[in-house]
């Protein structure tokens, strides 16, 4: 069961890769997961040619955004989705969002020891590390030393990596926001979301100026009147949905 440092490019281009053709086989493969706030992704590769074998869709795997059960399984219910369709896995990368610390990484890995034993029966690499890492490596064909990131998907966050330095190691490693929505994740697709329905009560109460917003929120979520936003809002565990 491996642990995380270093990080294989290879492992960190799976998880964003963008193709999608399906070839079935038995050679060995490596998987890569892009858990994001909102969806998260698997893609199993032949670990020879590149080849995508299986592909999976499933719901957030961030726990702080939709509570740590939602997130285990939406992770695990990917996972599966896409070895189902590869040969023997070597290899498993998780890149995920809500993931930054090395508590957050070893919950990671506990929920993998726990619903999935047979990725450490097999012998199965794993590595957990958070989604920008994956974003950054396959916008840069795996050189992260020198290169940048800036995300604004459900949150916001700026990875960047200095040049390499034979005398210090690994490459210093520098990030900006990515704090989730209490604490500020600015340009996100949450915080804009969030200020259009704030435009919305404003103007429901009188305090703000009457908004196109109003009626095209409450169409679009299928609501009558601007006070059912709170049962959509708070109706449910997490803020991914806002």
């Amino acid at each position: 069961w491996v642990q995380d440092p270093p990080l294989p490019v290879w492992a960190c281009c799976v998880a964003t890769s963008p193709i999608r053709t399906f070839t079935m086989g038995a050679s060995p493969c490596v998987v890569g997961v892009d858990g994001g706030g909102t969806k998260t992704q698997a893609v199993c590769l032949d670990a020879s040619t590149g080849r995508v074998l299986g592909d999976a869709l499933a719901a957030s795997s961030n726990a702080n955004a939709v509570g740590e059960k939602a997130a285990r399984d939406a992770l695990c219910e990917a996972i599966r989705g896409a070895m189902g369709r590869g040969g023997a896995v070597r290899a498993l990368c998780a890149c995920m969002s809500g993931v930054d610390s090395a508590s957050d990484i070893a919950r990671v890995h506990g929920w993998l020891e726990e619903d999935m034993p047979e990725l450490k029966e097999r012998g199965v690499a794993v590595h957990v590390n958070n989604d920008a890492v994956a974003a950054l490596a396959a916008g840069t064909a795996g050189v992260l030393a020198g290169a940048a990131v800036l995300i604004a998907g459900t949150g916001t966050i700026a990875l960047g990596y200095g040049l390499d330095d034979p005398d210090a190691g690994e490459p210093q490693r520098s990030r900006a926001a990515g704090w989730g929505p209490a604490l500020g994740d600015g340009g996100s697709g949450h915080d804009l979301g969030a200020r259009a329905l704030r435009a919305v009560c404003r103007a429901a109460d009188g305090r703000g100026k009457a908004t196109a917003l109003s009626a095209a929120i409450l169409g679009h979520l299928g609501l009558a009147a601007e006070r059912e936003l709170i049962g959509w809002v708070y109706g449910r565990e997490g803020w991914a949905h806002v």
